[in-house]
């Protein structure tokens, strides 16, 4: 259980993210739960494709429990560069009728969102220095 706290950690960090705004625009605000149950909209669309960093991040926590620290740490680096795509959106749908809101600002959100994905890669790269220095004895 201990070796898992820090994935638990991390996820905590995630689920934080998800109750805070995530993007703003006009007035208004999409929060982060809003944007992991529709942000794969954005992907198919081509305009960002941040939310496919929940994908990568999803492995790199199964990895870390398989302990496959080297994995969990790279899929957790190319979570946090993926997401970095969100700096590229310039639109979130304001409701069901198809119109957009132009985005004036990231919420913090994405900063939570990326700090659980560094959580997990300073986590992984923890433990693969620990398992070389113990292959190393």
């Amino acid at each position: 259980m201990k070796r898992n706290l820090p994935l638990l950690i991390s996820f905590a960090v995630f689920i934080a993210s998800l109750f805070l705004p995530a993007l703003h625009g006009r007035g208004s605000s999409i929060d982060g739960l809003v944007l992991l149950f529709f942000g794969w909209t954005q992907a198919v669309d081509a305009l960002c494709f941040a939310w496919l960093a929940n994908l990568a991040i999803a492995a790199g926590a199964i990895f870390y429990l398989l302990r496959q620290f080297m994995v969990a740490l790279w899929s957790s680096v190319i979570a946090m560069v993926i997401g970095l795509d969100t700096f590229r959106a310039t639109v979130f749908p304001s409701d069901a009728g198809g119109m957009n809101v132009q985005i004036d600002a990231i919420g913090s959100a994405f900063y939570v969102w990326e700090l659980s994905f560094a959580i997990l890669a300073a986590t992984s790269i923890y433990m693969v220095l620990k398992e070389r220095k113990k292959g190393a004895n």
